[in-house]
């Protein structure tokens, strides 16, 4: 198991080598969906609950590939889509937004908007958290922490 620290290593490691960005979130969201698959072959609704960073960006992308797969997928982003944080993460959310036949897009921009996230883990057989990496310094705050702990309300009902 990597820690935090072990992940941010690798992570500046692979950038001194010149391995883009963009790789290496197609990797961790390729990576992802591949777990999902594997662990859980028969579900069929699955909920990304994402950040506005690139955590959230791998989950854009292994939306994507669930999508490709053949899952009924949702994305529910924590935060308003103009304030996603990198290039590389808005754009995995702009072919997400070209995607709309096959992946359901709904935003949590304050916490009134909290049921919006509710209403799609109720229906989920699956739940992949996106929300916060290993940039996160402290407690997850605001809205993260809301999402979160709507999320661990509801868990008993899902597979994380």
């Amino acid at each position: 198991m990597l820690t935090p620290l072990d992940v941010r290593r690798l992570d500046i490691n692979a950038k001194w080598l010149g391995v883009d960005t963009s790789l290496l979130m197609e990797n961790a969201g390729k990576s992802v969906a591949d777990y999902v698959k594997s662990k859980y072959p028969n579900v069929r609704k699955i909920v990304v609950v994402c950040g506005l960073g690139n955590n959230g960006g791998d989950g854009f992308v292994a939306a994507r590939h669930l999508a490709s797969l053949g899952y009924d997928v949702a994305v529910v982003l924590v935060g308003d889509r103009r304030l996603i944080r990198t290039e590389i993460a808005k754009k995995n959310w702009e072919i997400l937004e070209q995607m709309n036949f096959s992946v359901k897009l709904a935003e949590v921009k304050s916490e009134s908007d909290l049921s919006v996230l509710e209403k799609e883990l109720e229906k989920a057989d699956v739940v992949v958290d996106a929300i916060l990496g290993v940039g996160i310094k402290g407690a997850a705050r605001g809205l993260a922490a809301k999402a979160i702990e709507k999320i661990n309300s509801l868990k008993k009902k899902y597979k994380i």
